[in-house]
């Protein structure tokens, strides 16, 4: 691998860390502030899905494979919503 490409391999394996390390902090910080449930889950939710978006696109080589895979991985994390979105709005009718 030629030194730029390694460089730029490094920057963005480290862009990728921080954006996680904030993305985690959001998160937290949603918590301790103590919004209600209803509000504070659905966001949850939507940045442990662009977590897990980054770490596959880049750790699991998906931005350079074929797009089946892509579809796959996509189709079982969109399963994956679903049902638990499901789960929760049954909980939520038996609480």
């Amino acid at each position: 691998m030629p030194q730029g490409a390694e460089r730029s391999q490094k920057a963005l394996y480290i862009t990728i860390g921080v954006l996680s390390l904030v993305l985690t902090l959001v998160a937290v910080f949603l918590v301790e502030i103590g919004l209600q449930r209803p509000v504070v889950l659905p966001i949850l939710i939507a940045l442990a899905i662009v977590q897990v978006l980054m770490q596959a696109f880049l750790f699991m080589h998906l931005r350079g494979s074929r797009h089946v895979y892509t579809y796959f991985f996509l189709a079982g994390l969109s399963l994956a919503v679903l049902i638990g979105t499901c789960l929760m709005v049954l909980i939520q009718q038996w609480a």
